[in-house]
């Protein structure tokens, strides 16, 4: 509609609204998205990640979903919460197929459908519970192997990892199925320092030779003990961008993927 108007001021007014709708859309994911990472820093190690809440939005429980797979490498499920009923959207990781778990537990669903690696599905809110059980022995008995080679999209150094990279990574957004956060290339890095997190994440902090830092989090890393043991190591690195915010300060940083030591 915006390109279609003949008068300035009349556009104006339509990017203002679409700007206003846009803010809003990412204020309701971010407290969706504290919400589920309030509720997994109690699990252990999750084999399948489903939360469902009334403060889940319809319209944003897919980017949910992606956020929580693309963090916890897990197939997700988030659901919307609307009366007694729960909508949901599902995401997997590349390689890992939705709709058999989704089968082995539809007597407990309404309705479901998709594709391998993004579904939907509505169940009744007072099946909740039993679905989540039921999904979670699914996936704890037939865990499958993911694809083991990454691919990435861009080959980048961390000077380029800067304020106007940090812009244009939200101008972006929302990422999701179809349009991935994109999975970074770094070479030449040094591990400044490592630290394990509630005994099974690690937070790394990068560094290259000009100086330049980043943070880096690996969620549930395996071989934890042996990758806490790599500081002043010089690594190559696969990672996807992601921006933090804490106390109103926005800083950039990245979810590490794989791994790999230069010598």
């Amino acid at each position: 509609d915006i390109f279609l108007v003949n008068k300035r001021q009349e556009a104006e007014e339509k990017i203002e609204m679409v700007m206003a709708a846009q803010e809003q859309r990412v204020s309701i994911q971010k407290m969706g998205e504290s919400i589920v990472d309030e509720k997994m820093a109690l699990i252990e190690k999750p084999s399948v990640v489903f939360e469902w809440s009334e403060h889940f939005h319809k319209g944003v429980v897919g980017l949910l979903a992606t956020k929580a797979m693309q963090k916890y490498q897990v197939p997700a499920v988030m659901g919307a919460l609307m009366g007694d009923k729960i909508v949901c959207s599902a995401r997997a990781p590349k390689g890992m197929n939705l709709l058999p778990g989704f089968e082995h537990c539809s007597d407990l669903l309404v309705k479901f459908g998709g594709h391998k690696q993004a579904a939907g599905l509505e169940l009744k809110a007072e099946n909740a519970e039993t679905f989540k059980e039921k999904l979670i022995q699914y996936y704890q008995e037939n865990s499958e192997e993911k694809e083991l080679s990454l691919k990435y999209d861009i080959s980048a150094s961390l000077s380029e990892l800067n304020d106007d990279f940090k812009e244009w990574l939200k101008k972006l957004e929302p990422y999701g199925q179809g349009f991935k956060t994109p999975l970074i290339k770094m070479e030449h890095l040094f591990v400044a320092s490592t630290k394990v997190l509630k005994e099974k994440h690690l937070k790394f902090q990068f560094k290259d030779m000009s100086g330049n830092k980043i943070d880096g989090l690996w969620f549930f890393a395996e071989n934890i003990e042996e990758l806490r043991k790599l500081t002043s190591q010089r690594v190559s690195i696969l990672a996807e961008p992601s921006i933090n915010e804490f106390m109103g300060r926005e800083t950039l940083q990245v979810f590490v993927r794989d791994l790999k030591i230069e010598f």
